[in-house]
């Protein structure tokens, strides 16, 4: 979002998106725009998906399968079956990221854990998400 904010010409906006701790501040900024009036995506709905399809160390795969599902990933092979809302795709980024980061091991000392069992049914439909997100947050852009 750095490199897209900056790529606005604003160098302002770019360091008003980089300033923002976290990834789901930083994207609250960047869909704002350089004005920070810009209202492309709902935020409010956003919001609520993220914090509702939170996954969290513990959950069982069962769990994860329907907060995917809420978020527009289905499971199998063929995802086209669903097509997300932009909000949809947006909170699947935030959740997604938090899945991948350091404080989600994918392994413990049984074998794997179950968000990432869930992750594998899943996966046509996570990678249609980060490329759904990034292609939208391209075209947010051009609307700077």
């Amino acid at each position: 979002m750095l490199s897209l904010a900056e790529s606005s010409g604003n160098t302002a906006f770019g360091a008003e998106v980089q300033e923002q701790s976290t990834l789901q501040p930083r994207l609250k900024r960047f869909l704002s725009g350089p004005s920070g009036g810009a209202h492309l995506v709902d935020w409010p709905v956003l919001k609520k998906l993220a914090e509702t399809n939170k996954i969290l160390p513990g959950m069982d795969a069962p769990t994860v399968a329907v907060k995917f599902a809420a978020l527009g990933m289905p499971p199998g092979k063929d995802p086209s079956s669903v097509v997300p809302s932009p909000e949809q795709v947006l909170a699947g980024l935030i959740v997604l990221r938090n899945l991948t980061s350091h404080r989600f091991p994918i392994v413990h000392a049984t074998g794997r854990v179950a968000w990432f069992e869930a992750w594998g049914n899943h996966l046509p439909a996570v990678n249609r998400t980060v490329l759904w997100a990034a292609l939208m947050l391209w075209a947010i852009t051009g609307k700077f």
